[in-house]
């Protein structure tokens, strides 16, 4: 999933502004590939084990101190739209652990990279939902 200038991300009650981009990856951490008797070709296929990994891309115009800290859990929450209007309107929440805080200054400007793990409240349901 990749939402675009979703404008706001809010992480631990705080809300983060200039948001450029949020990516929702999931990431199969385990495959097994089963093949046939003789043949080359798998006829089989399953993945035990999945990881969700989001990355969050911030604008920053001015210096900011209070980064989130690696280790750091809480829900984070944004609202996305197709288009301009409020008509499909989507809230996206999750529970959620900062893994990696990184800072990239260019010539057009400084941006915040926040890299998380979404948490699964059983182990068995998607971390991710919609609503």
């Amino acid at each position: 999933m990749l939402v675009l200038n979703p404008g706001e991300v809010v992480f631990a009650g705080e809300v983060w502004g200039r948001v450029k981009s949020v990516a929702i990856d999931r990431i199969a951490e385990e495959v097994i590939a089963a093949r046939g008797d003789g043949g080359a070709e798998v006829v089989f296929a399953d993945v035990p084990s999945v990881r969700v990994n989001v990355k969050v891309v911030r604008e920053m115009h001015e210096s900011d101190l209070g980064s989130p800290r690696p280790g750091q859990s809480a829900v984070l929450l944004f609202v996305t739209s197709l288009g301009a209007s409020d008509a499909k309107k989507k809230t996206i929440s999750m529970q959620a652990v900062v893994t990696n805080v990184r800072h990239e200054v260019g010539a057009r400007g400084a941006t915040r990279i926040v890299e998380f793990v979404a948490l699964s409240a059983d182990g068995h349901s998607d971390p991710v939902s919609v609503s």
